[in-house]
């Protein structure tokens, strides 16, 4: 098994990245399919998605559903690499970490970030699982990867 990296070359690699197109702006760069699915960037334990629904509620105070949410996460993550605004550790390799704005925001106003660690456990989502697959994303979510722009802990 070894970690998919796609993600993470097309961010640490200027010439990973296709030419940028016209997209609107704050586009910088195309993104090659590979590289864009969140997928295969993160594992997601089901607690992540419980902390983001609990702490940014659909407007008018509904409960987003996961399959809403998760489309919702996967554009996102594209159109963050488009602007090439997803953080990813620098000094390591293979990266510790990475984060970005979910674009989200609690009833206070607070926007939320998501700070990914390392997959050490090597978890493979649950569609990748036929033997197959020997590719394993390089960060995980958790509840506790849910921050708030105001967390200390930044």
């Amino acid at each position: 098994e070894v970690y998919h990296q796609d993600g993470i070359r097309f961010l640490r690699e200027p010439s990973f990245r296709q030419a940028p197109h016209s997209d609107g702006p704050g586009v910088a760069a195309s993104v090659p399919v590979a590289a864009g699915d969140l997928w295969k960037f993160a594992w997601f334990h089901h607690s992540f998605w419980d902390a983001i629904m609990e702490k940014a509620p659909e407007p008018l105070g509904m409960r987003w559903r996961e399959p809403v949410l998760k489309r919702y996460f996967q554009f996102s993550f594209v159109r963050l690499l488009e602007q090439l605004r997803v953080l990813v550790d620098a000094v390591n390799d293979p990266p510790q970490w990475a984060a970005i704005n979910t674009g989200l925001v609690t009833p206070a106003g607070d926007f939320l970030y998501v700070l990914f660690t390392m997959n050490v456990d090597r978890r493979v989502p649950m569609s990748a699982k036929p033997p197959t697959s020997n590719l394993v994303p390089p960060f995980m979510a958790t509840g506790a990867s849910v921050r708030l722009a105001t967390d200390p802990a930044w």
